[in-house]
Order: structure tokens, then C-alpha cells, then sequence
């Protein structure tokens, strides 16, 4: 992606679900869950990426703060967006 990025915390507790859905009517988005392993350098959770289109479900894998990324997928344009984050 290579856009301006949007982070939000969430603590998650193993085998709980979350489905991600990003929405704008002004540029194209998505919306993946990154958690930190090794110092510096963070692991997207199953290389799942949610867009407008298409919501993505993560499974958590363990009992951490996960990070939600919120992204443009074009460089240089941003603006408003919605972001459903549903708990299942």
C-alpha cells in the first residue's frame, strides 16, 4: 500500500474474531491487522486484507495488542473514511 496509514490498537483475546470493513467514496482503501513480533518488525495476521469490496475476518491467534491499519492503497490521496469493526 502506499498511502497515509491509520493505526488503531486493539487487545485481542485468543480465538475471538473480528471482521474489518473499510469504506470511502473518495479513494480506494483497505484494512489489514499487523501484531509485533521481532522489534521493528511487525506480521500481517494471514495476509488478509479488507477492502470496500470485500470484509475480512481475523481470527485472533493469541492473547496481545493487534493493530488494525487502516491504509490507502494509492500514493498521495486521502481523505475521509468509515471503518466497521465488528466483533464476532
Amino acid at each position: 500500500m502506499n498511502g497515509k496509514d491509520a493505526v488503531y490498537k486493539i487487545a485481542g483475546t485468543m480465538g475471538h474474531q473480528v471482521t474489518l470493513t473499510p469504506h470511502s467514496s473518495e479513494y480506494p482503501i483497505a484494512a489489514y491487522v499487523i501484531t509485533p513480533c521481532t522489534p521493528g518488525f511487525p506480521t500481517c495476521i494471514d495476509n488478509t486484507f479488507a477492502t470496500d469490496t470485500t470484509p475480512a475476518t481475523i481470527t485472533f491467534t493469541q492473547n496481545t495488542d493487534y493493530f488494525i491499519v487502516v491504509d490507502g492503497i494509492n500514493a498521495g490521496l486521502s481523505g475521509a473514511y468509515t471503518l466497521t469493526i465488528s466483533l464476532n
